[in-house]
């Protein structure tokens, strides 16, 4: 996906004085980890889900680009942090019932599975990763 574009049709569709809100996973800087368990992670996480996070410095650069204002970031770690803890046992029932089932795990949910775990190894490094809640304004 094309994010730069997306915030601009984002900001294009809000009315005035409206807010835009998201929540997601975001890298602290533009620098990727230091560490091999996190480096080594953070490629898997990329490769297994197809997803490149944005910095936050990147992310309130393009905001402003595309003309937001009032730009609010919020570090939700703590909230999301009980469910991330639970995300593992719910991927792995459901597919432990998929595949007592007779159901075939293809490729793809094996790669989600593995995600979900690298995921984890993620929020553990909280000196490159967090999850924020961001926030910004279309102008009056």
């Amino acid at each position: 996906m094309d994010k730069k574009r997306f915030l601009k049709e984002v900001h294009r569709l809000l009315k005035p004085g409206a807010r835009f809100v998201v929540t997601d996973c975001f890298k602290r800087q533009s620098d990727d980890p230091k560490s091999a368990l996190s480096k080594a992670a953070y490629d898997g996480f990329k490769d297994n889900w197809r997803v490149e996070l944005a910095d936050v410095k990147w992310m309130k650069e393009q905001l402003v680009a595309a003309g937001f204002t009032d730009i609010k970031f919020e570090d939700a770690r703590a909230h999301v942090a009980p469910s991330v803890m639970h995300t593992p046992h719910v991927v792995i029932r459901f597919f432990l019932g998929e595949w007592l089932k007779g159901k075939h795990i293809g490729r793809e949910n094996l790669k989600n599975i593995k995600a979900v775990i690298q995921s984890i190894v993620l929020g553990l490094d909280n000196k490159t990763f967090s999850y924020f809640i961001i926030s910004a304004q279309k102008p009056q």
